[in-house]
C-alpha cells in the first residue's frame, strides 16, 4: 500500500501532538502512593502567589527503596548518584507566572512513606536546597515521618486547586512558603526540620534525597547533580545539554521519513 507524503507529514505531525498532550497532567501524585511525584514550586516574593506544577517525575525514577537497603552507605559524606534531572520546559502558566514583577524563588519537594517503621529507605524526601549537605545532616528518622505528613497534606490542599484538564500547574495557590496556607506556609524549611529549600531564580540548587538510616539516628543522604531554574522558567540540571521537546523529535523522525519517500520518488 502506498503511503502520500501528505500522509507520512499529517502521521508526524498527529504522533507529535499527541506525545505533546500526554505530558499534560493533572493532580500531583501524593505520597501515601509510596512513590511521590517531584513537584515544583515557584514563589513571586513580592506579591505572595505560588505556582506549581508536578513534574511526572517519581522518587522511584531517581534512587528505589531497595537500592537504598541494598547499596552501600559512607555517613560522612554524600552519596552522589549518577541521576541527572531532565530539561523540563515551562509551561504557558509558568511562562505567564515569572512574566510578572517581583522577586522569584523557587524549590523541588517530594516525599513518601511505605508505612513501616525503623525500615532503611522506608521513609524518603527529595529536595533542593542552598544548603550543602555532603557532611551529613541532623534529620533523624522521626523527623522524616514528621515532613511526610506535613508534605501529605499540603500535596491535598494543592490538588484541591490544580486544574482537572489541560496541565498541572496554577498561579496562585501553590502553597509552598505562602501565608496563611498550613502547612505550606512552614514549607521553606521542610517544616522546621530543615535543610532550607529557597532557591533563588537563576542559582544552581544542590539536589538531595534524605532517607530512613533504619533504626534510629541521622537521615541517609545521596547527592544528584545539582539543578537550576532558569529566569524563563526551565528547569535544568547543571549538566544537561539545550533540550528540545519530545514532541519535536517525534515530528523530526516523520520528517526524516518524509525526506526518504521524497528520495526514492526520485530515484524511481
Amino acid at each position: 500500500m502506498e503511503i502520500s507524503l501528505k500522509n507520512v507529514v499529517a502521521i508526524a505531525i498527529a504522533g507529535a501532538s499527541a506525545l505533546g498532550a500526554m505530558t499534560a497532567s493533572a493532580d500531583v501524585i501524593n505520597t501515601d502512593t509510596g512513590n511521590g511525584e517531584l513537584t515544583l514550586f515557584v514563589r513571586n516574593d513580592t506579591t505572595g502567589d505560588v505556582y506549581a506544577r508536578g513534574l511526572q517525575i517519581r522518587l522511584d525514577d531517581i534512587l528505589t527503596e531497595s537500592a537504598i537497603q541494598t547499596g552501600g552507605y559512607t555517613p560522612a559524606s554524600a552519596n552522589q548518584r549518577g541521576y541527572v534531572l531532565p530539561q523540563i520546559g515551562p509551561d504557558a502558566n509558568l511562562s505567564s507566572f515569572l512574566s510578572q514583577s517581583g522577586s522569584f524563588t523557587w524549590t523541588i519537594m517530594a516525599g513518601d512513606n511505605t508505612g513501616l517503621v525503623n525500615v532503611t529507605g522506608g521513609k524518603r524526601y527529595l529536595t533542593t536546597t542552598p544548603a550543602d549537605l555532603t557532611n551529613g545532616t541532623s534529620v533523624t528518622i522521626n523527623n522524616l515521618g514528621s515532613s511526610y505528613n506535613n508534605l501529605f497534606t499540603m500535596i491535598n490542599q494543592l490538588n484541591a486547586f490544580l486544574p482537572d484538564t489541560s496541565g498541572s500547574s496554577i498561579t496562585s495557590n501553590g502553597q509552598w512558603r505562602q501565608t496563611g496556607s498550613v502547612p505550606g506556609q512552614v514549607a521553606g524549611d521542610w517544616y522546621g526540620i530543615g535543610p532550607n529549600n529557597v532557591n533563588a531564580l537563576g542559582s544552581a540548587a544542590n539536589f538531595y534525597m534524605l532517607a530512613a538510616p533504619g533504626g534510629s539516628g541521622a537521615a541517609r543522604v545521596y547527592q544528584f547533580a545539582d539543578v537550576t531554574l532558569l529566569a524563563d522558567g526551565t528547569l535544568a540540571s547543571a549538566v544537561s545539554s539545550v533540550p528540545l521537546p519530545a514532541a519535536f523529535w517525534l515530528l523530526g523522525t516523520g520528517l526524516a521519513g518524509l525526506a526518504g519517500v521524497s528520495r526514492r520518488r526520485k530515484s524511481a
